[in-house]
């Protein structure tokens, strides 16, 4: 966590004293031209690179363009409804602004400084991104400028396909996904070249921000943003949700100690599934999906989990770790009395063995163990034939008695 915070602050402060240089005259506006070649032609594509070699190719890669395509299609229609009564001018602003996330600029290489092996998965998302970002919105930006009617001189399905195909990152992004699908892999003379070109993106990126940086807006101008910023931020839901991961992929390396250590052949499957297994690495989702969270205020946490550590082996140790992880949590969370409602793994036909047993039991203790604690049994409302019941109503209102 203090790792995150001081990456943070080290990009703001090369931003800001990036602005104050060009104030002072040795940057000058003219100078980003030059930056934004470099980063988007070299450094960052030579991240990308060093970032994707080794990679695994994943279902999750798939699910990530989806998101990607889904949240920006949100965001697209919102912008148009927020913009519905404003001129022309104004609803092109809005249908070119209210998508699209600075992953280039911002989040990878953010991410790139302390959780390399993330930014794959971001990649994806900003494939799906991408088909907004590099032609989508400026169409649809186009066409409401125009009142609605689409110019006939353009054609914007190529003008999609241009900005797709001569992005260079995007294009970085497609080339190494494939070679990782084909399990190839680049000379280490190239990656090598690569990372050392890499490392100096997150401080060419700031620099060009800070250079780029104007201050100076109209009082009208200032309202329209604020309310762009307004709608991307409400629309910005924080989710930290992973099917099929084992629970020590969310606590901290610290925290996992010898005594809970089990060997990867006495875990359960999806610990070795390669569908499941580059979240299911001890510390994994705690380091890609929890540390990015743990800024925000949280008033409860509802855990949901237990299925993919029903080994004979891992029951043995569950109700250790299900401690360290809410106290861990706390911690992070800045909480001490953060409750935790925990809900059991149902009764499943084909799954009640022994481990199975000993998780539900360890759930059980849970409650009885540790503090603000408490847990929903799942049983008397799921179907006995899948893990998750399909009416999800009942489950929620069982979870909303406990609530109050």
């Amino acid at each position: 966590m203090v790792n995150v915070v001081m990456t943070a602050l080290v990009y703001l402060l090369t931003m800001v004293m990036s602005y104050i240089l060009k104030r002072a005259g040795l940057f000058h506006k003219e100078d980003k031209k030059v930056l934004s070649n470099l980063i988007f032609y070299i450094t960052l594509p030579a991240s990308l690179i060093s970032s994707f070699a080794g990679a695994e190719v994943n279902v999750y890669y798939v699910i990530a363009i989806l998101l990607g395509f889904l949240v920006n299609t949100v965001m697209v229609i919102s912008g148009q409804i927020v913009s519905a009564d404003k001129s022309p001018e104004l609803k092109a602003i809005y249908s070119v602004n209210a998508s699209g996330f600075n992953m280039a600029c911002i989040a990878i290489p953010f991410l790139s400084t302390f959780y390399p092996a993330g930014v794959p998965y971001l990649c994806m998302f900003d494939v799906g991104d991408s088909f907004y970002t590099l032609g989508t919105t400026y169409a649809i930006g186009k066409m409401r400028l125009n009142g609605g009617s689409k110019d006939k001189n353009e054609n914007y399905v190529l003008t999609i396909l241009k900005g797709l195909l001569t992005s260079v990152p995007f294009d970085t992004y497609m080339i190494m996904t494939i070679l990782s699908f084909l399990n190839c892999r680049l000379p280490d003379f190239v990656t090598m070249a690569a990372d050392f070109c890499g490392k100096g993106n997150g401080f060419l990126t700031m620099i060009m921000i800070g250079v780029s940086l104007e201050l100076h807006m109209s009082r009208e101008s200032a309202k329209e943003v604020i309310t762009l910023l307004s709608m991307r931020y409400v629309i910005g839901i924080i989710a930290a949700v992973q099917g099929a991961s084992a629970i020590r992929s969310w606590l901290s390396e610290e925290v996992l100690t010898p005594e809970v250590y089990i060997p990867i052949e006495q875990r359960h499957a999806d610990s070795s599934d390669p569908a499941y297994k580059a979240f299911n690495q001890d510390s994994a989702c705690y380091k890609e999906t929890f540390l990015p969270i743990a800024p925000y205020m949280v008033a409860l946490v509802i855990w949901y989990q237990g299925e993919s550590d029903t080994s004979v082996a891992e029951g043995t140790v569950y109700l250790q770790l299900l401690k360290k992880l809410v106290s861990l949590w706390r911690h992070d969370l800045q909480n001490k009395t953060l409750p935790f409602i925990i809900i059991q793994i149902c009764d499943l036909d084909d799954r009640m063995d022994e481990g199975w047993s000993v998780i539900q039991k360890a759930q059980e203790e849970a409650q009885r163990e540790i503090p603000s604690v408490q847990v929903v049994t799942s049983s008397d409302v799921c179907e006995h034939t899948q893990i998750h019941p399909e009416d999800k109503r009942a489950l929620a209102e069982k979870i909303l008695e406990i609530l109050g």
